[in-house]
């Protein structure tokens, strides 16, 4: 079975602006643990949860985790292949191991092994929140990457060359799929949240202080897509199915 991605995170300057910005925007609700004011994001709707935590020095990025069976195996195939550690193992809450790495285009991504049940992986099934549902890694070369997460994660892939996209098939339980592609020049990670008006949603993170990245796109038959940074600068997608 594939490892697959569970989670994301965001650092933030100030977590309650941010945390306040995407509640509003798609109704997102949150655990917060005052004691590393830490805001968790219950995954909604068959979507991923996420976290945003304060950085006085943060740097506008979205870290998915990966969920593996062992964490220091899975970095140990990770820098034999090209990618390198930036933090190592640890302990957190007493149910999981986390640990922090970068692929070979720079990208940084946690890792997450569980070591008892976690109610924050449950999906709450009936929620009016919009659930994130895709990821994506815009990076150098997409072949390469894609021969890097095969090897390391086990992903499975096809490939659209008229786009140069590589879906990545999910496998995993409260786990996402997600693609890779090489159509921007500046690597990075987002993710994707399911809505049911592009534009609406674009007109709604405007008024809330993001930006717009890319009005609405049709993709082929299959549905609409959008991006926009939030007022922090981090890159998030919208997606609608038809």
């Amino acid at each position: 079975m594939s490892d697959t991605v569970v989670y994301f995170e965001m650092e933030t300057r100030d977590v309650n602006a941010q945390s306040a910005f995407y509640h509003t925007l798609f109704g997102w609700e949150y655990d917060h643990m005052p004691e590393w004011d830490y805001f968790m994001m219950k995954p909604v709707n068959g979507g991923i949860g996420c976290g945003f935590f304060s950085k006085e020095d943060a740097t506008p990025r979205i870290v998915p985790y990966i969920q593996v069976a062992d964490v220091q195996a899975a970095l140990d195939r990770i820098e034999r292949r090209g990618g390198k550690m930036t933090a190592p193992p640890k302990e957190s809450g007493g149910v999981r191991i986390i640990a922090f790495f970068q692929d070979p285009n720079g990208i940084d991504l946690g890792l997450v092994q569980q070591l008892a049940h976690d109610t924050h992986t449950k999906s709450e099934k009936q929620s009016m929140a919009k659930p994130v549902i895709h990821f994506e890694l815009a990076v150098k070369d997409a072949e390469q990457s894609v021969k890097f997460y095969s090897e390391v994660f086990d992903w499975k892939t096809q490939h659209y060359a008229e786009m140069n996209y590589y879906p990545v098939d999910s496998s995993g339980e409260h786990a996402i799929g997600g693609g890779i592609h090489s159509n921007s020049p500046h690597p990075f990670a987002t993710v994707y949240t399911d809505v049911d008006d592009i534009q609406k949603y674009l007109d709604k993170a405007v008024e809330l202080g993001g930006t717009v990245l890319m009005g609405v796109m049709p993709v082929g038959d299959m549905g609409e897509l959008g991006m926009f940074a939030d007022p922090e600068g981090n890159v998030m997608g919208l997606w609608k199915t038809n």
